[in-house]
């Protein structure tokens, strides 16, 4: 695969992985009430601030060529962040479940004192090792 391809297919994935699953789903958040969940980083941290972390996550489907068929987002947006100037962790579930807490947000980091919000749907917990 050319370096060109690789880069457009990075562009692609990047894109619609900020579209959070597309129109209808941005839109059924909103109808209930809810923002999405960068719309939620975007309103808990400093302006400009928010770092994603593994914004290439994701399941991709590659042809026997090595192109890119199809490529579905992961479903949790994590990253690094200021509020109030002071260094976060934050991340949240895109898609949640309330049958199945997402375990990204129980497994919080337990080896740095940074805190961590997490955000499920719309209920923030934060994470701190001490």
């Amino acid at each position: 695969m050319a370096w060109e391809q690789a880069v457009a297919d990075i562009d692609y994935i990047r894109g619609l992985a900020a579209e959070m699953g597309g129109a209808d789903r941005v839109a059924r958040q909103h109808d209930g009430g809810r923002y999405t969940v960068r719309e939620r980083i975007d309103k808990l941290t400093d302006p400009g601030s928010f770092v994603e972390a593994g914004p290439l996550v994701g399941a991709a489907d590659y042809d026997a060529n090595g192109n890119l068929r199809a490529f579905t987002p992961g479903g949790y947006v994590m990253g690094l962040a200021e509020i109030g100037g002071r260094p976060i962790a934050v991340g949240g579930t895109i898609s949640p479940s309330p049958a199945a807490p997402p375990t990204t947000c129980t497994n919080a980091p337990t080896t740095s004192s940074t805190p961590w919000p997490c955000n499920t749907d719309s209920r923030w917990s934060i994470w701190s090792k001490g």
